[in-house]
């Protein structure tokens, strides 16, 4: 115990000290949260600006756009003459699409004929241009469903029977974690995660290469008394703490900005979260054993927030990746925590729903310790070290 409380304390004047870990422990969750904060200020994209080309210049044709124009996604910036000042104006960064009236189009539905409008939509960016068509195909949904009622009751059928029988077949679309199908509430708080999951695994990276390095390893392992385990426990409990601390900031303070607010029960998604940033830095551990030095630590590093992120199923689901790529994010600990979180915070879960994915990472946290115990031990009993 005595050797477990020296590098402890060691561990947290380090962290408070040296620059370098300040920079990466304590500073830059917060200048995330900052700069998160910032670029998700609006939450939800709407209003999306597209351009209009109305060849057909009808009263309806003026309707049907008039009928875009008023749904909550969709902003028709502009009208221009043709298709080609329409492209233009996506490439330019105008709008972001543009809805096409052909020529004749309120003559072919006066006729009882199909009509058509024509969507074309930026899908270089497919966060902008689902909104453009949603709103496209709800208005036009409810501008064909009035036109079919009008007909029919000129044919002797009663309006509201006429209504009904243009929405012979309906879908009722219930979401069950989103359900107000917010992009926002979608990708940030997996996002903060995995930045976490990289600050906890670079931290510690830097500051076992840091000593290494420096032959500081003899000095440490004297604190500990000679004992891995001691110096492992002591080393690893200020960044967990920290960290699950850091964890806390974002879930209450951080994520009801965005109007994200916990709604599973707080003790056992608080336990999964302190089950991650357990298993994390257990993982932590392990790799930094690989580096001798801090520069060797960052350039291995720097590259890998984006990929943990991309093999998690958080964004681009699991069973859609080839198996090579889903083994590799198997042992990430991000990869069974960020959905589960995402619907712990969207939606409440039944009692037990965290239980499975909490015993997982526990898991993980209790074979990536024993490693990391078991590479200090083979790396301070080649080096000599003695007490």
């Amino acid at each position: 115990m005595k050797g477990f409380l020296a590098v402890f304390g060691r561990e947290c004047r380090r962290i408070l000290t040296n620059r370098h870990l300040r920079m990466i422990c304590l500073a830059s969750p917060f200048l995330y949260a900052v700069v998160l904060s910032a670029v998700y200020a609006h939450k939800r994209i709407n209003q999306v600006p597209v351009g209009l080309v109305d060849l057909d210049n009808s009263a309806l044709s003026r309707e049907a756009a008039r009928r875009i124009d008023a749904t909550e996604n969709v902003d028709i910036y502009r009208s221009y003459d043709d298709t080609e000042q329409a492209r233009d104006a996506v490439i330019r960064g105008e709008v972001h699409g543009f809805v096409y009236v052909p020529k004749d189009f309120s003559r072919d539905i006066k006729r009882g004929g199909e009509a058509r409008l024509r969507l074309a939509a930026d899908y270089s960016n497919v966060v902008v241009a689902n909104p453009v068509l949603m709103g496209a195909s709800d208005a036009a949904n409810d501008l064909s469903a009035t036109l079919f009622a009008a007909q029919a009751s000129r044919r002797g059928v009663v309006r509201r029977r006429a209504e009904d029988l243009a929405q012979m077949l309906r879908v009722d679309v219930r979401p069950i974690f989103n359900p107000q199908m917010n992009y926002l509430d979608f990708f940030v708080p997996g996002l903060i995660f995995v930045v976490l999951q990289q600050i906890i695994i670079v931290g510690l990276a830097f500051t076992v290469a840091d000593e290494r390095s420096s032959g500081q390893g003899g000095e440490l392992y004297r604190l500990a008394g000679g004992s891995p385990a001691a110096l492992l426990a002591g080393k690893a409990l200020p960044y967990l703490l920290g960290n699950f601390a850091i964890s806390l900031l974002f879930i209450f303070a951080l994520l009801p900005r965005f109007d994200l607010r916990l709604q599973s029960g707080l003790a056992s998604t608080l336990t999964f979260t302190l089950a991650f940033v357990a298993c994390t830095t257990a993982f932590g551990l392990v790799v930094s054993s690989f580096f001798k030095r801090t520069t060797d630590a960052f350039l291995a590093l720097m590259f890998f927030s984006m990929p943990a992120f991309l093999v998690s199923g958080f964004s681009w689901p699991a069973y859609a990746m080839p198996w090579p790529v889903m083994a590799v994010g198997l042992p990430i600990p991000s990869t069974h925590f960020m959905a589960w979180f995402r619907m712990a915070m969207c939606t409440p879960l039944p009692a037990g729903a965290l239980l499975l994915p909490t015993l997982k990472l526990a898991a993980m946290a209790c074979a990536y310790t024993a490693a990391a115990w078991l590479i200090l031990r083979r790396l301070y009993r080649r080096a000599g070290y003695t007490v």
